[in-house]
């Protein structure tokens, strides 16, 4: 992937996100385990949603705008179900993963990466064209979740990149996917 901004100061908040979903975008292209993946995912957005709120800067994916009203129950009992188990395990070290499936995390973390690149764009980070095409491919894999209209409208120009690629089975994206992060280097 490109290489990532830092401020001259060093790493800042919003740069160790930004480096959080870079991480979270190769490890998702190597198909590791979603286990693995939900921490810097759910790292990445928990310091952007911190950083809005004291930016005083409304986050535009908020769920309710972009899933689907019949999937937003589940979206939100699941968002942070696995992260708080692997975040908190001092608090049970015994304890049994009991979060979502291999397959519904590894849905959730193409969504919240997603998200993530949309969160880093509104507190002002210059997202990498790897970020933005990754943000289109998930788009491909998982077309029903999403509320296109609302999408295309919040993003000018998505229409007619949306239109150029078709529906992709999951062996298919990740394969595109290490094909845009070789790319980049």
């Amino acid at each position: 992937m490109e290489k990532m901004q830092l401020s001259d100061s060093g790493p800042t908040k919003l740069d160790i996100a930004a480096h959080h979903v870079t991480t979270s975008i190769q490890l998702i292209a190597i198909d590791a385990a979603p286990y693995s993946i939900q921490l810097p995912v759910m790292a990445a957005d928990e310091l952007i949603e911190v950083l809005a709120k004291h930016r005083n800067i409304s986050l535009p994916y908020d769920s309710a705008i972009y899933i689907r009203s019949e999937f937003r129950a589940e979206w939100r009992r699941r968002k942070r179900a696995a992260y708080n188990f692997f975040k908190h395990a001092d608090r049970d070290p015994d304890g049994t993963y009991e979060g979502p499936d291999v397959d519904k995390l590894r849905h959730l973390n193409d969504l919240q990466t997603v998200f993530n690149v949309v969160g880093l764009r509104a507190l002002g980070y210059e997202i990498p064209s790897q970020m933005m095409q990754y943000f289109l491919l998930v788009g491909t894999v998982h077309p029903h979740l999403i509320k296109w209209d609302q999408l295309e409208a919040d993003n000018p120009g998505l229409s007619a990149a949306r239109q150029s690629v078709g529906p992709i089975d999951r062996k298919m994206y990740l394969m595109t996917l290490r094909k845009v992060l070789r790319l980049s280097d």
